[in-house]
Parts: C-alpha cells; sequence; structure tokens
C-alpha cells in the first residue's frame, strides 16, 4: 500500500478454501400409489467454498470529501462430493419386500470467473451530521458453470444409474444508492434516499442420463431448457428521528417498486411482476425514573423468493432427490412488533423482550 496526505492506494489478494466434513445418516420412505420405497443411506459428505482473488483501490480523502474506488477479479464457487451407502426396501401392496443394497457417488461444483468494482462517495457539509453520500457496486459472474454428476453402483462397483446436470449461465448484479442527512434542532435528523438493486442471471439447463443396455450416457433433450431471469427494485426512503423530554420517536417509510422477469423455453412458465410497495417502520422510545427504559417498534417487510425456488425446470440434488421450482411462488410478508424493557443496576442490566411476527404467504 502507497499513502499519501490525502489519497491512498492499496493492492492485495485473497485466497480462502473453507473446508468441511460430515457424516450423513438418513432415512427416507417414500409412497407412489401402492409402492413404498424405504431407504437408509450412510457414508460421509465433505464440502469446500474457495475464493481466489487480486484486488486493489484508490481513496482520496478531502476536508469534506472522500472518495473510494475498489477493483477485485478472479475465481470462486463451492463444491461438494458425497459417498453413500444404500439400502433400498420396496414393497408392493400384497407382495413381499425387495431390499437392494446400492453405492450412490454425487460430486457438485458451482464456479465463476468474478469482476467487481465499487466506488464510494461522501460530502460532509459541516460536522452535526448534514451530509450527502452516494455509492455504486456492479459484479459480473461470467463462464459460470454449475453442475451435479451422480451414480448409482453396485457392491461390486458396477454403473446401475447415472446421471449429470450442466447449468451454464452468467451473472450480474448492480446496486446503485443516494442518501442524504439532515440534522435539525437539538437531537433530529431527517433522512432520505434511494436504491437501485439488479439481479440478472441468464443461462441453460441441460442433462445426460446412463443407459444400462449401451453402458453409455445420452442426452435428454426433453430436459433442455433455456432460462433468462432479472430482477429490477427500485427503492425510496424517507425516515425522521427526534426526541422530546424522555419521548424518542423514530418513523419512516419506504417504497418499493419491483419489475421482474422470468423467460424459459420451458411451455407457460414465462412471468412478468411490476409491483409497487409501500413498507412503514414506527420506533418509539421512553426513558422512566431510575435507569429504566421502554422502547416499542413496528415494521412491516418482505422476503422475495430466491431464483432457485422459481426456477421451473428439475434438478437433482442425488440419485433419490428431485426438486423443481415454482414460478409463481409470492413474496413473504411480515408484520413485526416488538416492545422492549430495559433497567440499568450500577454495571448490572436486566432486560425482557416481547414480540410478535406476522407472516403471510
Amino acid at each position: 500500500a502507497q499513502q499519501h496526505q490525502r489519497s491512498r492506494w492499496y493492492i492485495g489478494g485473497q485466497w480462502t478454501d473453507r473446508m468441511r466434513k460430515s457424516d450423513f445418516d438418513q432415512e427416507k420412505k417414500t409412497v407412489v400409489g401402492d409402492q413404498t420405497t424405504t431407504s437408509h443411506s450412510v457414508g460421509p459428505r465433505t464440502g469446500d467454498s474457495y475464493h481466489y482473488t487480486l484486488k486493489g483501490g484508490w481513496s482520496l480523502n478531502l476536508p469534506k470529501t472522500t472518495i473510494a474506488l475498489d477493483l477485485e477479479g478472479g475465481y470462486g464457487g463451492n463444491k461438494r462430493k458425497g459417498e453413500m451407502n444404500y439400502k433400498e426396501t420396496r414393497s408392493v401392496a400384497g407382495g413381499s419386500p425387495v431390499t437392494e443394497d446400492y453405492r450412490s457417488i454425487d460430486d457438485y461444483d458451482n464456479d465463476e470467473n468474478i469482476g467487481l468494482g465499487s466506488l464510494a462517495v461522501q460530502h460532509k457539509f459541516n460536522d452535526k451530521g448534514h451530509e450527502l453520500s452516494g455509492s455504486a457496486y456492479y459484479k459480473y459472474g461470467g463462464h459460470a458453470l454449475e453442475y451435479f454428476f451422480n451414480d448409482l453402483m453396485s457392491l461390486e462397483g458396477q454403473r446401475q444409474q447415472g446421471h449429470r446436470a450442466y447449468e451454464a449461465e452468467h451473472r450480474e448484479t448492480m446496486r446503485i444508492n443516494l442518501d442524504y442527512a439532515l440534522p435539525f434542532g437539538k437531537g433530529g435528523k431527517l433522512e432520505a434516499g434511494y436504491q437501485y438493486y439488479s439481479y440478472l442471471e441468464d443461462g441453460d439447463y441441460t442433462m445426460q442420463f446412463w443407459n444400462p443396455e449401451k453402458k453409455e450416457f445420452y442426452w435428454r433433450e426433453d430436459i433442455y431448457n433455456t432460462f433468462y431471469f432479472q430482477r429490477g427494485i427500485h427503492s425510496v426512503y424517507v425516515m425522521g428521528s427526534d426526541s422530546y423530554k424522555a419521548f424518542d420517536v423514530q418513523i419512516g417509510v419506504r417504497g418499493e417498486h419491483t419489475h421482474q422477469v422470468l423467460r424459459s423455453s420451458i411451455e407457460g412458465s414465462d412471468r412478468t411482476v411490476n409491483r409497487f410497495e409501500v413498507f412503514p417502520s414506527v420506533h418509539l422510545g421512553y426513558t422512566l425514573p431510575h435507569e429504566q427504559k421502554l422502547t416499542f417498534a413496528y415494521s412491516y417487510r418482505t422476503n422475495r423468493p430466491e431464483l432457485f425456488f422459481m426456477e421451473p425446470y428439475i434438478t437433482y440434488r442425488d440419485y433419490y432427490t428431485a426438486e423443481i421450482g415454482n414460478p409463481d411462488i409470492r413474496p413473504e410478508y411480515i408484520h413485526s412488533f416488538e416492545l422492549n424493557y430495559k433497567k440499568t443496576m450500577g454495571e448490572h442490566t436486566l432486560q425482557s423482550s416481547l414480540f410478535y411476527r406476522k407472516r403471510k404467504d
């Protein structure tokens, strides 16, 4: 790193491997029509979250203004492997159960080339909290490949079944913020801001299955699927806070417009969403005698489903577990109420909380 009176630059790198290992034990019963299948799987599982990047940045500190620029590029992802011993028992109503033993081997990897940059600017009009700040962030994940291999083997090591799933895509994340803060009175503050957030994913999904008779993998053309997803959210907020004698109050409101597009080559799965929502929040505080304080808070917020939950095509976790998303899944909305009491006794503090949350969808 190099530093002058007002400017500073740095260059560095990151090498991260977060290794994990676990012992897996699962019993599962599946009923389809008049057939019941019970399986018991035992074995080790391993995983690795990895991140290898180079990064650099520059910052400028002026008397009232600061500017910071950061750039990063590299490679990252996560992987997992498993080797399970399966005991499977199948029974049909009126028939005798049949038990077979297998080994299931799975290998998963999700990696991408990473390029990202961020810019932050802050201007202080004075030392009392009157300031304007803005930031921008962009991340590109190129040549992203998510694949899953799974083989169902006999105890003698012969492949009985198997499949290979490939999801190739590129991902883009962008965020722009603009925030303004204006103090007033003895302890009041008015804050307002704007944010734009966007996430884009574009790619295709294909699979191979094992043909036991020909002893080779073949492509499943009926499973091949292209997809495109983009979610853009414009947000504006206003929040005011002040205090009067023993009372503290903070009231805010956030308005959000969501534009979301999901397209897929699977027939009937295209969706477009345009939605405007308002999310208020209130925080009240009252200071009681003898170092006691009572606070009340209310907020209304949302939890949007990730793309994984909306993908309208089948993906596999292992030979026995297939998943498919729902393109019509709705966001979750949460009303949160909280009441807190705090009593300070010298070096000791007594605190209790009562909360209620109501969730929809």
